[in-house]
């Protein structure tokens, strides 16, 4: 996800600066999307398959919350979107805006007390992104 974002804004940029034209830039920006939809959705189905004890109810809402993040991201670089002078649809970039909302405050909750592999930082260092 980050990486897509990443490459998209080198992508936006040579357009706003002239350097490429829409059409082509267009044409990138939807490679990059045919690249990453199977990664992104790919780490989901690794989400999915996690097992979580049903007392558990910490981490099943945070799985939940996001893998609707996952999907946000799926949907959106599998749509057919209108260019705008971001190259992106509006309405499928606040769907992913708001899934991962809701995901940063679950996420932290679902992080177990004992934390052997510094899980907690990590999700901080996520969420701070």
């Amino acid at each position: 996800m980050v990486k897509y974002n990443e490459d998209t804004g080198v992508w936006s940029k040579r357009f706003l600066d002239g350097d490429w034209g829409a059409a082509g830039t267009e044409l990138a920006i939807a490679q990059l999307a045919a690249d990453s939809a199977p990664v992104i959705s790919a780490y989901g189905a690794q989400i999915e398959r996690i097992f979580v004890l049903p007392w558990h109810r910490a981490i099943i809402l945070a799985k939940q919350d996001y893998l609707n993040h996952n999907d946000a991201w799926v949907k959106s670089l599998g749509a057919d979107t209108v260019i705008d002078e971001k190259f992106g649809d509006k309405q499928l970039s606040q769907e992913i805006r708001n899934t991962w909302e809701i995901s940063k405050f679950s996420l932290p909750d679902a992080v177990p007390m004992l934390d052997l592999y510094s899980l907690e930082n990590k999700i901080r260092i996520l969420l701070e992104n």
